[in-house]
C-alpha cells in the first residue's frame, strides 16, 4: 500500500495477448452480444477504428443507461429501468495554489457557497502515504477541489428534470462536450 501512490505503472501490460484476462483501455464498447456456446462477442472502438473480439467472459464498465444501446438483449423491464436513469451533472475542478496561507488566515479548510458557480471549494485531503507527503506548511503548493452542480432549483421540478436542465446548461457553455 505504501508504494501505490508513487509507483510507476505500465498500463500496456493490462492488455497482453498471452494473458488470461485483458483490459482494453481507451476503448469504447459499442456492441456486446451473447453468442452460442457461452461466448461473448464484443465490438469496440479504439482510436477511431472498430474492432470485434470473442471471449469467454466480458465485463463492460459503463453507466447503466448506456447498456440497452450496446446490449439490446437485456430484458425489457431492466432495459426500461436503465434508460430512465439520469445522472446528476457534476463538474469537479482542480486548482493548484502556490500557497494556502489565505485559508489559514481565514481559519477554514472548506468554503461552501450554495449560490456561487463552485458551491464547494476545499483544500486537498490530508493524506500522506509511503513516499507521498501531504503539504503541511501553508507556504507549500496545495491542490483545491471545486464542485459545481448545475441544477434548476426551487422550480418544483423533480430530480431527473433538474439533472437534464443542468446537463443542457453545461453543453451550452461548452458545446465541444456534446456527444455526437
Amino acid at each position: 500500500m505504501d508504494d501505490l501512490v508513487t509507483a510507476r505503472f505500465d498500463y500496456a501490460r493490462l492488455d497482453l495477448s498471452d494473458s488470461n484476462a485483458r483490459i482494453r483501455l481507451e476503448a469504447t464498447a459499442v456492441m456486446v452480444r451473447n453468442e452460442p456456446g457461452g461466448r461473448v462477442s464484443v465490438g469496440y472502438v479504439r482510436r477511431g477504428e472498430l474492432h470485434r473480439i470473442e471471449a469467454r467472459h466480458a465485463i463492460v464498465a459503463t453507466y447503466a443507461n448506456i447498456m440497452p444501446y450496446i446490449c439490446p438483449e437485456i430484458a425489457l423491464a431492466i432495459r426500461d429501468a436503465m434508460v430512465s436513469s439520469v445522472r446528476a451533472p457534476l463538474v469537479y475542478s482542480k486548482v493548484v495554489l502556490r500557497s494556502w496561507e489565505s485559508f489559514v488566515k481565514l481559519g477554514v479548510h472548506k468554503i461552501s457557497a450554495p449560490m456561487a458557480f463552485s458551491s464547494t471549494v476545499k483544500l486537498d485531503y490530508p493524506v500522506s502515504l509511503g513516499r507521498y507527503r501531504f503539504p503541511c506548511r501553508p507556504n507549500e503548493p496545495m491542490c483545491l477541489h471545486l464542485v459545481h452542480v448545475p441544477l434548476e432549483q426551487n422550480k418544483g421540478l423533480d430530480a431527473r428534470a433538474q439533472f437534464r436542465i443542468g446537463r443542457q446548461r453545461l453543453l451550452e457553455q461548452n458545446p465541444s462536450m456534446a456527444i455526437q
